[in-house]
């Protein structure tokens, strides 16, 4: 357990020059692990997000686009920009705050119309990344679809 706990120390130094930034995204499913054997919960998604520039862009761009398949580029801009306006965050903050960007959904379109716009999102990630339909519920919200296309993503790596 201690050597658990001195790598997972080591690798969480992003800044260290003694870690190079690849090796940290390669092995951040291992210390999620890590982290959740020692702390009893998962990895806060920001942290994941914080490492994976690539990974955080693909899933930006699933949600423009589910939520411009379902009501169009001007209407996606609107909900960015009151995003931003709500939180004080860039819209590609979503990402990483994906139960802000929730709140601003209800507030701006309700419980029935968030999940409505929701359900495309999901629908979105899950066909990027190539989830079972049936995994997440829209219900189950954004957050859980992003962890699991991380996941996912992680046991192609593996």
């Amino acid at each position: 357990m201690k050597a658990e706990l001195s790598t997972l120390f080591q690798m969480f130094a992003c800044k260290s020059p003694f870690l190079p930034r690849n090796i940290l995204i390669d092995n951040l499913d291992r210390i999620s692990s890590v982290i959740s054997r020692i702390c009893g919960g998962p990895l806060p998604l920001m942290v994941i997000l914080n490492y994976d520039e690539r990974f955080r862009g693909e899933v930006m761009q699933t949600i423009k686009d589910g939520i411009t398949k379902l009501l169009g580029k001007d209407v996606a801009e609107v909900i960015f920009y009151n995003f931003s306006k709500e939180t004080g965050l860039d819209k590609d903050e979503i990402v990483r705050r994906p139960d802000l960007f929730e709140d601003t959904l209800v507030k701006m379109f309700g419980e029935r119309g968030s999940l409505a716009i929701r359900s495309a999102i999901i629908k979105e990630i899950n066909a990027h990344f190539q989830l079972p339909s049936k995994e997440i519920p829209p219900s189950a919200g954004i957050e859980l679809t992003i962890r699991s296309a991380w996941r996912a993503r992680s046991e192609l790596r593996d």
